[in-house]
């Protein structure tokens, strides 16, 4: 009873310092794309559009976030919490799971690697439903635990499973590695296979109403566009960003590169990371891969997995955003390795010197300037300029157009909807046909990669404002060059006023003035 109290007193001391962690400096960082285009998508989402967009495929997410603006308002610091809170409770249900999966010593371990990880911690500070997705995939296995130990019935496991896809379609690898894993640790108890059986009836139901919803509109190749297609040497990037993240919060969302020289620690935690993973599996072998160590295994490799060999065989979806229901896994079995140390006080050092070393990428999300990009300045810093700067009847060029999800929200910040990008065409696609007029200024731009097209279609309209405000982002996927184009092609035509740039999103902002 006494270590019972004891082990939870440390869990609260643990969930403390991860709300501190997460809850610092909350609000330093301008919102990005993915963040903007979520409260944005959130403000307008009802039932009536649950059919026809592209948020369908995640409803309860912004559902949850509609709400919470409503209650909170649109400040960054509220739009964030909500990822705050589910970071935050992720942290027991990882010390429930692990308690049950192996004992109360691997659980404080792994509740307290999840709660130091950049990539939980990055997660948990943006408006997303990274921290929600690790939530639901430890909630759904502290069901299926306590399900399998007979200490609870199926039904809270079949509502909740049913309802996992509609949070995140990745939720439902969770489903898949329940399904493995009960094949292949209880296929000759034939009574309880019935009973499985009979309960993923009523969650597979509910996948196949999401996937009609979700289908109706687009593909999944369309969505993931971004990614690139998985090599070996993408493996272990997946780890770099399991262990310290950096690869991750630098370059989702972000221009900035880390530099090499500032990889050293971060590359020094994916040793020790690595290290304690490859002694806990060979631990789990000597054992005799026992079935919860099963489970565990599964739970890690099976997503990586299944995104590797599908990018591999057809079109590329593999992405570390698309795998952290695999997080919470790798941290067992690291956990796992680090128990396997003789001694306690060898494993307590082993502990605070990952929480030691783990400072320094931490740093990074709070303070990114650390890693050398000058300033940490994005979309607040360049809406600001062009709203005090603009002159009435300046154009405002945005490439590419989809960009103006983030722009938008600090341009017009009394007007943060989404019915400015219905207008300006016809959504995901970007297939852009109309121009848009704010009463001061025309806001147009290309499609990804057709600033060509673009520039042949609104030639005229380009060169007749008194003024063109340029908005570049060169980071992005499958631009072809177009901002370098919309740049020449600007300068031929206006004189070059002034160039600026805000780093931290990898934007650049040109001012041109008429020559006449």
């Amino acid at each position: 009873m006494k270590a019972t109290i004891y082990s939870w007193l440390l869990v609260i001391a643990v969930m403390v310092f991860a709300f501190i962690l997460r809850i610092y400096n909350l609000d330093n960082k301008c919102l990005w794309y993915d963040e903007a285009e979520s409260v944005s998508a959130a403000c307008e989402y009802d039932l009536r559009t649950i059919w026809g967009s592209e948020e369908s495929r995640s409803p309860i997410y912004y559902w949850i976030l509609k709400l919470w603006a409503k209650l909170f308002g649109l400040s960054e610091f509220s739009l964030r919490m909500p990822a705050v809170i589910f970071g935050v409770l992720a942290i027991p249900l990882l010390y429930k799971v692990a308690s049950m999966i192996f004992n109360r010593r691997v659980a404080l371990l792994s509740a307290l690697l999840l709660t130091i990880s950049p990539l939980s911690v990055y997660y948990s500070q943006e408006v997303n439903y990274g921290s929600l997705i690790i939530f639901s995939v430890l909630l759904s296995m502290f069901l299926f635990c306590r399900m399998l130990l007979n200490k609870s019935s199926m039904c809270p496991y079949i509502i909740f499973n049913g309802i996992i896809i509609f949070i995140h379609p990745t939720c439902f690898f969770i489903v898949i590695i329940q399904n493995l894993s009960i094949l292949l640790i209880r296929k000759n108890n034939k009574n309880l296979m019935a009973k499985w059986i009979r309960s993923q009836i009523p969650i597979f139901l509910f996948f196949i109403i999401w996937l009609f919803i979700f289908y109706r509109f687009e593909t999944l190749k369309n969505i993931t566009y971004w990614t690139i297609a998985p090599n070996p040497g993408t493996l272990l990037e997946t780890l770099e960003s399991f262990s310290h993240g950096v690869y991750q919060f630098a370059m989702g969302g972000s221009g900035f590169k880390v530099m090499q020289g500032f990889l050293l620690v971060p590359r020094l935690l994916l040793l020790i990371y690595g290290g304690f993973l490859i002694y806990g599996l060979l631990s789990l072998i000597k054992r005799g891969f026992k079935e919860k160590g099963i489970i565990t295994v599964i739970w890690f490799f099976l997503p990586i997995l299944i995104l590797y060999v599908f990018s591999r065989l057809f079109f590329s979806i593999y992405a570390v955003r698309f795998l952290i229901c695999s997080l919470p896994a790798y941290f067992l079995l690291v956990a796992y390795g680090i128990s396997r140390i003789k001694y306690l006080y060898l494993q307590v050092f082993v502990a605070l010197i990952l929480v030691v070393l783990t400072l320094f990428p931490l740093r990074i999300i709070y303070e990114p300037t650390l890693v050398g990009i000058g300033k940490n300045t994005g979309w607040r810093e360049l809406a600001e300029e062009v709203r005090k700067q603009a002159k009435p009847h300046e154009s405002i060029v945005i490439s590419p157009l989809r960009q103006i999800v983030p722009f938008w929200f600090y341009y017009k910040p009394d007007k943060r909807t989404k019915l400015l990008i219905d207008r300006m065409g016809a959504g995901w696609d970007e297939e852009w046909e109309k121009i848009y007029y704010d009463g001061s200024h025309s806001i147009m731009g290309p499609k990804l990669g057709q600033a060509v097209i673009f520039v042949e279609k609104f030639h005229d309209k380009l060169k007749s404002p008194p003024g063109v405000w340029l908005v570049v982002s060169p980071y992005w996927h499958n631009q072809n060059g177009s901002g370098e184009y919309l740049v020449d092609y600007f300068s031929r035509h206006f004189e070059l006023q002034t160039v600026k740039d805000y780093p931290y999103h990898g934007v650049f902002l040109y001012h041109f003035i008429s020559r006449e």
